[in-house]
């Protein structure tokens, strides 16, 4: 009879911790144009029956490079200080198909 064969167990690095099996979900936040300067929003998603204080809107240096016409919504992405902000579309033309643009890459506000 075979004897099976059984892989060692991984090794283990001194001082660093198990990664957490539930990787947290990206920050977001939604910024608006208030005056010379903009108001951070932060979106905070609650779980169900529980109440949530979410901090306040704040005031800040209104990110460059990034058209405040109408309110914007930053998205993190995970594992980096990077945010993508989507941009609106141009109208479409009756009866066409449109692709809205890429999302834009920006530092996060935070």
């Amino acid at each position: 009879m075979r004897t099976p064969f059984l892989n060692p167990p991984r090794p283990v690095v001194s001082g660093s911790a198990s990664p957490d099996p539930t990787p947290r979900p990206p920050r977001e936040w939604t910024i608006i144009k208030v005056g010379t300067s903009c108001e951070i929003v932060h979106s905070v998603q609650c779980p169900p029956n529980v109440k949530c204080n979410p901090p306040p809107p704040r005031r800040i240096a209104c990110p460059a490079n990034v058209d405040f016409s109408t309110p914007r919504h930053f998205t993190e992405i995970v594992g980096s200080s990077e945010c993508v902000v989507a941009r609106e579309s141009a109208p479409c033309k009756p009866g066409t198909t449109c692709n809205p643009p890429a999302p834009q890459r920006v530092p996060c506000p935070e």
